[in-house]
């Protein structure tokens, strides 16, 4: 036994321990710390006060939870499931899917309670945004933070800033978080290189030194090559579409109206959109502009009729994937197709932002969101590309291709170096179009730059480290490797083939008859967003991931894809060890040997092109074969009061898929109610709507709830006493009391009025305890033919 003083002893001890020893043991984040934190490489501790910004605590779902979900956006994919491109918003997302408002308020409460500022919570509820000074959130989460000088030598990159451990999380919020964004400095980049050139009048052939001419690709070039022009004539440029851009910057106006004058269209200006957390960084007149403005150009270049939503914030120290503009992308504005074109290497911030991203993806496809990014410029290594490569390089896809959920593009290079004339015309059209057809590629590998040194700079593309291979990543060429490859499709990145641009800021003033001629796998990520806005142009609604339906039709349909070969690159003699367009291997310091091998093409599938590129025209003919659908949607939820009418509607929306139009019978019933509820709800909504075109066809769902009445109890002698109360009243009085007058004569009517005989004990109830409040779910069940599709709306009953 204890004496009292040890007792005593005890209890003081543990009120004085950290909560780790209280009981509370720590859960630890794995595959939070980069491969450049290490201890040889410390510059410092970071300063106590500074302020670390945009931080990200990512959520995540219990185990059954997950299996849904998944299993939701397989369905999603289907086109003989009830949820086939049934769609949801990033609210409906967070109601079916998110974490419950519980866990979201434990794990707020505990960032607080740590002395951090909850800046918001994601309309899925998996996100929660927080910020703090860096003393408060290592402390949090039992790290410092400290800065990192660079280990490649020569390297005179700044210092970078991360924590030093991997963080811990008290056991009581561990059920709800996955990992944290932010957490350390991330160099995300924007993908492309530029030269400016002087112009001559059209942008088909501007460079012929010594008569042997450099081609550079208009937009009309791209329609004639990739087989556009079929969908041109027949009305589909992407008109009533809108594609959102990421970027870290904005664009001049007067560069896209110059393109737009050079190449023969008429564009819109991007509406620039900065996020209500984000930063304005305005023109920022260096790489972040050029990014932004090649974006724009090439997405309206491949969809003149399309509309753009330029999202832009600044780049912040510590971003760690996923990004203001992108989470507000994803999660706030919701268009239908969405490109980013910046990168990073997977192997530097390890599996935690890996899969972080991947949920960012999830959540994207979920909601109908065709969401395309770029495989990189370093070829299969994670060394900084147009740049020398360093003795020791390390092998790694890009980060942001590595999710299943987004369609990654590589990069190509046009195989026309022994007759251009086969390909060319020596005069540009009044199209601005100098190429006669599809031309032969093979992977972008550019080994030297453009005096003679040795460069990586090649299509990026290999198996991701951390992410699993996706149950439709099959066919001749894949990989039985078990990992998510990339890229899945490629277009011309190369110098060879650069894009036509206008650029002011980069000396590519249009007016001033000079253009810019720009490279780089983000040049080809902007094209495919611009081919998807027609695509839903043509189909009538938005397509959401498209890699299902890509590999899909590569074993179905080929003569949708340009498959790249050795014999397409015209490499006689493919040697994988040797950087060519053949492979997308690089060289080492000084030679073109030595350096890290990368993948060969070859037929289907390769981990440097994917694919292959895509003819435009057989895309969408393949794609508008899918049996035309419609999808059920809801307006939100409803919160009703027992016997109210307010807020008791939702409009449910049939959108249509593939061309759908006829009638959609409709149907509701309450399938969830809380346990023993009484009186349930009921729910009416019009027999059927019609669906006459592209737009949704709407209807009112009504919910009605019943009104809870009062419980009378009376003995028998209390009976004789209603009976002479209520006939005491004058008649034109009784009239008056309305429902209480009938209720005492119904009384009346069982108990008897006037004999005294009734029990001493009688009990009478005479109105129902109306609805029962809590959460229901109505479900509303569309039916054409053979074909339904359902949505729910969640009913809250106060």
């Amino acid at each position: 036994m204890l004496r009292t003083g040890t007792g005593v002893a005890c209890i003081l001890l543990f009120a004085f321990l950290p909560w780790s020893a209280a009981g509370f043991s720590p859960q630890i984040l794995k595959g939070q710390i980069p491969i450049w934190v290490n201890h040889r490489a410390d510059a410092g501790t970071a300063p106590s006060d500074l302020r670390l910004n945009n931080l990200v605590l990512v959520l995540k779902r219990s185990p059954a939870q997950e299996r849904k979900f998944r299993d939701f956006l397989a369905w999603q994919q289907d086109s003989s499931s009830p949820n086939y491109h049934h769609w949801l918003t990033p609210r409906q997302l967070g109601q079916r899917f998110g974490v419950a408002p519980g866990g979201i308020d434990k794990v707020s409460n505990w960032l607080r309670s740590r002395g951090l500022h909850v800046d918001g919570v994601s309309n899925s509820r998996m996100f929660i945004r927080f910020s703090g000074k860096a003393a408060a959130v290592g402390s949090a989460f039992s790290a410092e933070f400290h800065y990192y000088r660079p280990t490649a030598p020569g390297s005179n990159a700044r210092p970078r800033l991360s924590i030093d451990a991997e963080p811990t999380i008290p056991a009581s919020i561990a059920p709800f978080v996955a990992s944290i964004s932010g957490l350390s400095q991330v160099p995300i980049r924007p993908m492309l290189h530029a030269h400016v050139m002087p112009s001559r009048s059209l942008p088909g052939f501007e460079n012929c030194p010594s008569g042997v001419c450099s081609y550079y690709i208009s937009p009309a070039d791209f329609a004639t090559i990739f087989d556009l022009n079929p969908l041109y004539n027949s009305g589909i440029d992407g008109s009533g579409e809108t594609i959102a851009i990421v970027g870290r910057s904005r664009v001049a106006d007067s560069d896209i109206q110059e393109f737009a004058q050079h190449t023969g269209l008429t564009l819109r200006s991007p509406n620039v959109i900065i996020p209500p957390d984000g930063t304005d960084p305005g023109a920022t007149a260096d790489d972040d502009q050029m990014e932004a403005t090649i974006d724009v150009e090439r997405a309206l270049g491949t969809a003149p009729g399309a509309s753009i939503d330029l999202i832009v914030s600044a780049s912040s120290e510590t971003e760690g994937g996923v990004t203001i503009a992108v989470l507000y992308a994803i999660d706030t504005k919701v268009d239908p197709i969405l490109s980013d074109s910046f990168g990073i290497c997977e192997a530097t911030v390890g599996s935690a932002a890996a899969n972080a991203w991947d949920q960012l993806a999830q959540q994207a496809a979920a909601e109908g969101i065709s969401f395309f990014t770029i495989s990189g410029d370093s070829g299969a290594s994670c060394d900084p590309a147009f740049a020398p490569p360093p003795a020791t390089q390390t092998a790694s896809p890009d980060l942001e291709c590595t999710s299943g959920y987004v369609t990654c593009v590589g990069g190509t290079e046009f195989s026309d170096a022994a007759n251009l004339s086969q390909y060319w015309s020596a005069n540009s059209s009044p199209s601005v179009s100098s190429a006669f057809g599809y031309i032969p590629e093979g992977a972008w590998n550019e080994p030297t730059n453009s005096s003679g040194t040795y460069q990586i700079a090649a299509t990026g593309g290999g198996p991701s480290a951390f992410i699993p291979k996706p149950s439709w990543q099959t066919g001749e060429g894949v990989p039985e490797d078990g990992h998510r490859d990339t890229p899945d499709i490629s277009f011309p990145s190369s110098a060879h083939d650069g894009f036509y641009a206008c650029i002011a800021s980069a000396g590519g003033d249009c007016s001033t008859n000079h253009f810019e001629y720009v490279f780089g796998t983000s040049a080809a990520g902007p094209s495919m967003a611009g081919i998807a806005a027609l695509i839903d142009q043509k189909l009538g609604a938005p397509q959401g991931n498209l890699n299902p339906a890509l590999y899909r039709l590569a074993a179905t349909t080929p003569d949708v894809f340009h498959d790249v070969t050795v014999a397409s690159s015209g490499i006689v003699d493919c040697d994988i060890e040797t950087p060519s367009m053949c492979n997308n291997s690089t060289p080492s310091p000084s030679a073109l040997t030595g350096g890290l091998a990368g993948f060969e093409v070859g037929p289907g599938y390769d981990l440097a092109t994917g694919l292959g590129s895509i003819d435009a025209a057989n895309l969408v003919d393949a794609l508008a074969r899918i049996p035309p659908s419609f999808a059920l949607s809801s307006s939100g939820s409803i919160t009703v009061a027992r016997g109210g009418v307010s807020g008791n509607t939702a409009v449910i929306s049939v959108t249509p898929s593939a061309g759908f139009t006829g009638t959609v019978s409709l149907s509701c019933a309450v399938t969830t109610a809380p346990p023993g509820a009484q009186s349930m709800p009921t729910c009416s909504i019009p027999d059927a709507v019609t669906v006459s075109g592209p737009s949704p066809a709407t209807a009112t769902l009504a919910v009605l709830t019943a009104a809870a009445g009062a419980m009378l109890s009376l003995p028998g002698a209390g009976s004789v006493l209603a009976c002479a109360c209520l006939f005491a009243v004058p008649r034109r009085r009784r009239a008056r009391l309305g429902v209480l007058a009938l209720l005492l004569a119904g009384i009346v009517s069982t108990v008897g009025c006037g004999d005294g005989d009734s029990p001493a004990t009688a009990t009478i109830s005479y109105s129902p305890p109306g609805t029962t409040p809590g959460t229901y779910v109505v479900t509303v069940t569309g039916a054409s033919g053979s074909f339904t599709s359902t949505t729910t709306v969640p009913v809250t009953v106060n």
